[in-house]
């Protein structure tokens, strides 16, 4: 859009053709990798998700804008905890491996920046698409019953959220700057958006308060974001509470630059 270069836009017809003949599971869900068979994986949505949407709106294709639903749809109805309305990090519709509930196929654990993923891209999806369409309205629901959710979860004595999101309590776990960011945008940008409640506005600004307290560092003319878990695969609690955090993880500064875009909106 900035350059009006053809080149750009036979790149982008070239990847979404790659994304359109991706392989998928027996639901329809995309695989989270080429080498993952039949797994789907939170965090893929956002890889695969808003580019979709915003490819259909620009090049009037709404096959992929209503592709990138289904996906977030698959994931909703597959990797859903019934009990806690949170989803699950990963799901093995094969149900074969060892990390895989022998029942669900799901793994063990609510990973936050999966999930804060999840609760953005579905977001970012449904500002490309036509409210009366739905999967719109199907979205909508979804959103705000996962979004419900997650702020449940929010940290009575900090306001942040946690690695493992529904365990604040268990030995290890720690407040995760990335999911906590990303928790505060699908917020606000949610209330901005007519999909959530207004009163969640003021639950998003009190967790930018604490992310800015907490994990933003000021070192001379350096900004540094800190906390930031580091790339992180399927793992059980223990595998997760003990990953490392880097500083300036491009994890983080995507979901900082994200936040703050949104609640300069606001401000």
């Amino acid at each position: 859009e900035r350059t009006g270069d053809e080149k750009y836009a036979e790149t982008l017809h070239m990847m979404l053709l790659n994304i359109r003949n991706w392989r998928r599971n027996k639901y329809g869900g995309f695989w989270h990798m080429i080498w993952t068979d039949g797994q789907m994986w939170l965090d893929s949505l956002y890889m695969g998700g808003p580019i979709q949407a915003l490819y259909a709106k620009k090049f009037n294709r709404p096959e992929f804008i209503k592709e990138a639903a289904n996906q977030a749809i698959i994931m909703y109805e597959h990797m859903q905890n019934k009990d806690t309305k949170l989803l699950h990090h990963a799901w093995d519709s094969n149900i074969e491996l060892p990390w895989a509930d022998k029942q669900t196929g799901l793994s063990s654990e609510i990973w936050g920046r999966a999930l804060g993923w999840y609760v953005v891209s579905v977001l970012d999806i449904m500002e490309c698409m036509n409210p009366e369409w739905k999967e719109y309205k199907y979205l909508k629901e979804i959103e705000k019953e996962v979004l419900g959710a997650v702020y449940r979860y929010q940290s009575k004595k900090n306001n942040l959220w946690y690695q493992v999101v529904d365990k604040e309590d268990f030995p290890g776990n720690w407040p995760e700057a990335s999911c906590s960011m990303l928790f505060v945008y699908a917020a606000a940008k949610g209330v901005r958006m007519g999909i959530i409640d207004k009163k969640y506005l003021d639950k998003a600004l009190d967790g930018f308060q604490a992310v800015t307290d907490t994990f933003i560092k000021i070192l001379g003319e350096e900004l540094l974001i800190t906390g930031v878990c580091v790339g992180t695969g399927i793992n059980d609690y223990e595998g997760y509470v003990n990953r490392p955090t880097s500083v300036n993880d491009l994890h983080g500064m995507g979901a900082f630059l994200l936040m703050c875009a949104e609640i300069a909106r606001i401000k």
